[in-house]
């Protein structure tokens, strides 16, 4: 879990980080409830077409799993992502260095350059 904080009304917000076993269960709710309503949306239209197409196809049952099981690996990451891009910034050096490590903010220059 890492922490953000709004650059200019200080707001903290808490993020998880990592495979989110909620979207995993709950699917679209998840970024519903964090109004998030983007990626509620493409969540719960994908997961419409998905159904419909493993029905029409006669597809087994089984791999119906493996929509929810990606937005499970790929949500947090992209709910983060938006809250940068909307005025968040870390909170601590820990979060930060998180976010350097995935590669989602780069490394500050050293000082003096």
């Amino acid at each position: 879990m890492i922490t953000l904080k709004h650059a200019t009304s200080g707001i903290l917000k808490e993020c998880p980080t990592g495979f989110s076993f909620t979207t995993f269960f709950f699917g679209f709710l998840v970024p519903l409830f964090r109004k998030d309503l983007k990626w509620a949306a493409i969540m719960l239209f994908s997961s419409i077409a998905y159904g419909l197409l493993v029905e029409e196809l006669n597809i087994p049952v089984g791999s119906t799993i493996a929509l929810p099981f990606c937005f499970a690996f790929y949500y947090n990451e992209q709910f983060i992502k938006g809250a940068l891009e909307s005025g968040f910034i870390p909170a601590d050096e820990t979060s930060r260095a998180w976010l350097v490590e995935k590669k989602i903010l780069s490394p500050e220059p050293p000082a003096g350059v």
